[in-house]
Order: structure tokens, then C-alpha cells, then sequence
């Protein structure tokens, strides 16, 4: 009888059967002779993964970066204090921009009130809308 690639022969049933089936080589619940009978004379055998390193290498092929566009720091000062770590803050050039804290100083607790010192991280896509990164002593 041929065997597929991925099927043990017959004569390689004990050590598969200790490797992949270890109630059957106990005697277990099919026990020997139901296996053989429900494989065909050979046990499945797994073939060794690749090693994850070297998948990775191969899949992960890295593209150029392309570089993002730097943003505009502006000074401001804090105008209206707006819900949801919002503020209308008016840069020196007298312009108005809607400005969120941004995560650093959210996670370090640094507040900002009405009348604060601020530069503002201003998007160059988006000049309505802004980041505060620093509040001035």
C-alpha cells in the first residue's frame, strides 16, 4: 500500500503511537487495533513547525518609512476652559484653535486653567485644532 507523506508506515506505529497517541499505546480508549483500522495501517504524523524567528524574517520585509510632516509649535495662552480636555486657546498671532491636553500631561497631572501659558502642537493639516504639550510656570 503508498503511503501519503503526512501518514507513518505501519512499522513506525509504536514510536508515533507513544509521540501523538498516548491512550492508544496505554491500551486507552481505541487501543491498537482501532487505530491501525481507522488510520490504515499508519498514524498521522506532525512535521516540526518552522522556528518563528526565521518565519518572521521572511514575512516581515520592511518598506522605507516615509517621514511624517512636522508639526507647528506655537505659544498660547488659555482663554475657556471647554469639557473633555478641551481648551480655546489664543495663539500670538491672534488666532483661536480648539486644543486638547496631550497624553503625557494627562498621565503626569499637570492641569491647566484659564490664563495659562501653553504651546500648542498645531497639525499642518489642520490648523483649527491643536495639542497642548506644555504648560509654562
Amino acid at each position: 500500500m503508498l503511503h501519503d507523506s503526512r501518514v507513518a508506515p505501519a512499522s513506525h506505529l509504536l514510536t508515533a503511537t507513544r509521540t501523538w497517541y498516548p491512550e492508544a499505546a496505554r491500551g486507552g480508549i481505541f487501543g491498537l487495533p482501532a487505530l491501525l483500522e481507522a488510520t490504515g495501517g499508519g498514524v498521522p504524523v506532525r512535521r516540526p513547525r518552522p522556528s518563528t524567528s526565521a518565519t518572521r524574517r521572511l514575512a516581515i520585509k520592511k518598506e522605507p518609512e516615509v517621514q511624517k510632516e512636522e508639526a507647528i509649535e506655537l505659544d498660547g495662552e488659555v482663554v475657556q476652559v471647554l469639557g473633555n480636555s478641551n481648551f480655546r486657546v489664543k495663539l500670538t498671532e491672534d488666532h483661536s484653535v480648539l486644543a486638547r491636553i496631550a497624553g503625557r500631561m494627562r498621565r503626569a497631572r499637570i492641569r491647566v486653567m484659564t490664563g495659562d501659558k501653553v504651546k500648542v502642537e498645531l497639525s499642518p493639516y489642520d490648523l483649527e485644532r491643536g495639542r497642548i504639550v506644555w504648560r509654562y510656570r
